[in-house]
Order: structure tokens, then sequence, then C-alpha cells
């Protein structure tokens, strides 16, 4: 963004092959796309969204009575393996890997639960990312010795899913 000399990008690529990131994949972008992207994504996909999820879908199954060892199953194992088959087919081949019911189930369900809302919370988040909110609150919670942090935390180590986890991941070899 700040190329002054003229040679970023073929510095850039110099290292990124220095490094052997070219075995990986390089993707040309800015360090402040790359760092509202990331921001954006830890908030709004990867660690807020999916866990949530998963817990509320634990805790839904579990509520109407179903064992908590196949509620982890159904909404925590399943998470690699839907993973591994988005990463190494795309969400389009993901699709056509697994079963008509299942396939058809999404359909039915996915824009229920990632509704108008959750788009436009999404919008809303990566706002505050771009406009410095977001940095402006983690300094805060930072001062203030990570207190929503702790809590949270606390709340997550207590939750029943991660009883029933630690049981069925000590019977794996």
């Amino acid at each position: 963004a700040q190329d002054a000399t003229g040679f970023a990008r073929a510095l850039a690529l110099s290292y990124a092959a220095a490094l052997g990131s070219g075995r990986a994949g390089i993707i040309e972008t800015s360090f402040a796309e790359e760092c509202e992207a990331d921001l954006f994504n830890e908030q709004a996909v990867l660690w807020c969204a999916i866990p949530e999820l998963i817990l509320a879908g634990f805790e839904t199954l579990t509520e109407a009575g179903f064992s908590p060892g196949v509620a982890y199953f159904e909404c925590v194992s399943e998470v690699k393996l839907i993973a591994d088959l988005i990463h190494a087919r795309g969400i389009a081949g993901m699709r056509e890997a697994i079963s008509n019911t299942a396939e058809f189930g999404a359909l039915q369900g996915g824009a229920r639960i990632i509704d108008a809302d959750a788009r436009t919370e999404m919008r809303r988040i990566l706002r505050e990312v771009r406009s410095g909110q977001f940095t402006q609150d983690l300094i805060r919670e930072a001062e203030a010795g990570y207190p929503r942090l702790e809590a949270s935390r606390a709340a997550s180590a207590a939750h029943p899913i991660e009883a029933v986890g630690a049981r069925l991941r000590s019977l794996k070899p």
C-alpha cells in the first residue's frame, strides 16, 4: 500500500519464496485488507459463529432428550468432516459429497439460521473493525485486565459440552 521503492511486491514475493510459503499458496493483499478480514473472521465466522452454532445445536438436542454423546458427535465431531470436505472440494464439492438428505436439510435450514439479521450483524461487525471501534474496545478490555474474556473462558469451561467432549476424546487411542 505504501510501496515507496517500487519493489515492495518483488521483495514480499522473495520473502514468501525463502520461507517456503509458495507451497501453500500466496495471495496478494495489503496489510489493511489482511488485518480487517482477519479481525472480521475472528468475530463473525470462525471463532464466533461456528462455536456458537455448535453450542446451540448441542443444547437444543440435549434439552430435547438426546444423549449428550450423540449430541456431541452430531454437533462437534462432524465439523471436522465438513471442514475437510470444504477444504478439499469447495462448498459446491462438499454438497456433492454429502447425502441428498443432508444437502436437502441444509437447503431447508441454512437460510433460516443464517438469515438477513445475521448478515446485518456481520456487516455491523465489519464496520466496527474498519472504524477502529473494535480496537478501542480491545484496548479498554486489556487495560481492565480482560474481565470479559476471563468470564467467557470460565463459562466455556463449565459448559456441559466440555465434559462430554473430554470423555469422548479419552476413548480414542
